[in-house]
């Protein structure tokens, strides 16, 4: 499909180059700042922008969607799309779809949802099929990343907003929702997608946002579970350098409020259509690029939300800076500690580089280990969480041949999550997980199975002392373990050696009567061995035999 011009196909093409080379910072402070380096990837998606990106964390790839594309004398819109996967040597790859396929793009909004490994993408201008006429777009889409990748087409109850492009979007983990703001030739306003059970536009009283309409940046901080945004315009061609937060846990109601954030430092100069990401292990958000007419910029700059309020400052990466652009978008790789940036406008021309910023960092997941008990009538998760950076927490349950689905909030205290889900059917069994932030952003984990009895009367099933065993056994790096409490007296469950020498050990009497399963992680504690899981209360005694054999 051939298009040649645009809303923002007028963008000033004067580019301001940014040589940090002289001035780039050592020791402690390069940590900080970073290093740039260009991957030197011939084969990938081509010259492109405004395309829709997102990072799949658990396959270890950045991937690409749609957007404008160069061709030999004009643009082209695109809806291929390409994964640059990074576990190993970096190397982009086209991904092959199954499935009716949304229409050729540019500029749309999108989410990554963890919980059901899919994308979200809401909009943009281009056509709603292959082929379609062109349109301002309020169509939305998701793209299964579980297995073979496959888009579906999402028909959300309630009024959809205006068809719009290059606003503001985040996923909302917490509540399993895709939430943005803004767009060109739209009322400016923030729209709600409720992602839990059925799609559902929701029409939430949020008022006031940002001053700025399009060309912002944004991040979800999951630390303090908010929505934030960063320069934009308001319709010019010009930008801003404001920065705005919508708490999305919101007020009583769970509505959520946009507030103005002040901050500290000297901010960088404004723009519009920049990029940014949320560096998790450092809390802080990093910006990158962006366009205010008739400038370019190639300039990165941090704000530390440690500090209140918080401090803008300029990185000063080592390597080769890449040459200004706006229009890309940019995704954190956690694990390898770097921000990833593909493609853009330089003001003149498309670009294809792919670049990485590193900064060496060394980072963990949360540890999140479940407890659970069941009556016919309650079912209980109890997390121990470790290494969690803030305290703002969700619980995720999946019914009898259901999808996980976002099904309560709540907050870590004292390194526990405890969640009663009332909720349940007796004779049922649903899995439960929860989410928290970490040095790596949102961990998702702690996954356990709850069977929810049918009867607890002494007339139909009596309850009694017993041990189910370990699984899977052998065991890598954790093990799963049933039992059944007759009562809720002192119980302990051990994990002992042959020789009778307790390695690991909990208490389990506060469980109450029933039947429960506990996580046990062994990785990093257990040696590999011939081991035994020892079941004690009122003086009974049970144990099965189970083999460690280190980690996968």
């Amino acid at each position: 499909m051939r298009h040649g011009s645009h809303p923002l196909g007028s963008l000033a093409l004067a580019q301001l180059l940014v040589l940090a080379g002289a001035f780039a910072p050592t020791g402690a402070a390069r940590a900080q700042s970073g290093t740039w380096s260009d991957a030197g990837l011939s084969a990938n998606p081509g010259p492109r922008r405004e395309y829709a990106a997102v990072f799949d964390r658990e396959s270890q790839r950045y991937i690409v969607f749609g957007g404008l594309v160069a061709t030999d004398s004009s643009f082209d819109l695109a809806n291929d799309v390409w994964a640059l996967e990074v576990s190993g040597t970096p190397t982009w790859r086209h991904l092959a779809i199954d499935g009716p396929s949304p229409g050729e793009r540019h500029s749309p909004q999108w989410g990554y949802d963890v919980a059901r490994n899919r994308v979200l993408l809401f909009g943009g201008y281009g056509s709603h099929y292959p082929g379609d006429p062109l349109a301002y777009l309020n169509d939305v889409w998701e793209l299964s990343l579980a297995g073979t990748p496959r888009w579906t087409e999402l028909t959300p109850a309630g009024p959809a907003p205006d068809g719009q492009l290059a606003g503001a979007a985040v996923f909302d983990p917490m509540r399993q929702r895709f939430v943005g703001f803004g767009g060109i030739y739209t009322p400016p306003g923030t729209w709600v997608l409720n992602l839990r059970h059925e799609p559902e536009w929701q029409q939430l009283p949020v008022g006031g946002g940002p001053s700025a309409m399009w060309g912002m940046s944004s991040i979800y901080d999951g630390k303090r579970d908010r929505m934030i945004t960063f320069g934009g315009t308001d319709g010019a061609y010009g930008g801003n350098s404001e920065v705005w937060e919508l708490k999305l846990r919101g007020v009583p109601g769970g509505v959520p409020a946009w507030h103005f954030v002040t901050t500290t430092g000297t901010p960088p100069p404004a723009r519009r259509s920049g990029t940014a990401i949320y560096d998790a292990l450092r809390d802080r958000m990093v910006i990158y690029g962006g366009a205010s007419s008739p400038e370019f910029f190639g300039d990165t700059w941090a704000l530390d939300f440690t500090t209140d309020p918080p401090t803008w400052s300029q990185l000063l990466p080592g390597g080769t800076t890449p040459i200004a652009r706006d229009l890309s978008s940019a995704a954190y790789d956690a694990i390898h500690d770097r921000m990833i940036v593909y493609g853009g406008w330089s003001g003149t021309s498309m670009l294809s580089d792919t670049e990485f910023l590193d900064w060496g960092g060394s980072s963990a997941e949360a540890s999140l280990t479940p407890t659970s008990s069941a009556t016919p009538s309650v079912a209980h998760v109890e997390w121990n969480v470790a290494q969690a950076t803030g305290g703002y927490a969700a619980v995720y349950r999946k019914d009898p041949h259901g999808e996980w689905t976002a099904h309560a909030e709540g907050v870590v205290t004292d390194g526990t999550l405890a969640y009663d889900d009332g909720s349940v059917v007796p004779g049922n069994s649903y899995s439960y997980m929860m989410v928290v932030q970490s040095q790596r952003g949102e961990t998702f984990g702690g996954e356990v199975s709850v069977t929810v009895p049918a009867t607890t009367s002494v007339g139909d099933r009596r309850i009694d002392f017993a041990l189910a065993g370990a699984f899977p056994n052998p065991a890598f790096d954790r093990m799963s373990v049933a039992f059944t409490l007759a009562s809720d007296a002192p119980a302990t469950l051990d994990l002992v050696d042959v020789s009778g020498r307790r390695v690991l050990g909990h208490d389990v009497g506060k469980l109450g009567a029933g039947e429960h399963r506990i996580d046990l992680s062994t990785s990093g504690q257990v040696a590999p061995g011939l081991y035994f899981v020892r079941l004690t209360q009122a003086g009974r005694v049970a144990s099965s035999r189970v083999a460690v054999v280190g980690v996968r």
